[in-house]
């Protein structure tokens, strides 16, 4: 069902990116999809897979526009990304993972 995915993940708080991680892989060797890992940040530092061989890239400025833009622009069927507990923030300008979900044409995965 899924040919390319979309792992995005934020190293600033890499303990919220093993489930999305964990959930990311397993969704690509269910569907032998290419994998993509989008990274916020200039630091690759949590474990892949190997066997998967995923791409990694990077991305600047609004995050849940760089993830939306990035999915379209790789064709990705697929977007998996972690999300954490609202802080007070998050209700006045969303949450990155609410933005993505609202407005992406692909299946969203969210891994709390």
């Amino acid at each position: 069902m899924f040919k390319s995915i979309l792992l995005c993940v934020d190293l600033n708080d890499p303990e919220s990116s093993e489930k999305p991680c964990a959930a990311a892989c397993k969704l690509a060797k269910d569907h032998e999809a290419e994998l993509h890992v989008l990274n916020v940040i200039p630091d690759y530092g949590m474990p892949i897979d190997a066997s998967l061989s995923p791409k990694l890239h990077t991305a600047h400025v609004t995050i849940y526009d760089q993830i939306i833009k990035f999915a379209a622009k790789q064709n990705c069927d697929a977007i998996v990304l972690g999300a954490h507990r609202p802080v007070l923030k998050d209700y006045l300008v969303g949450p990155n993972a609410a933005r993505v979900v609202r407005h992406s044409t692909q299946s969203v995965f969210v891994i709390r």
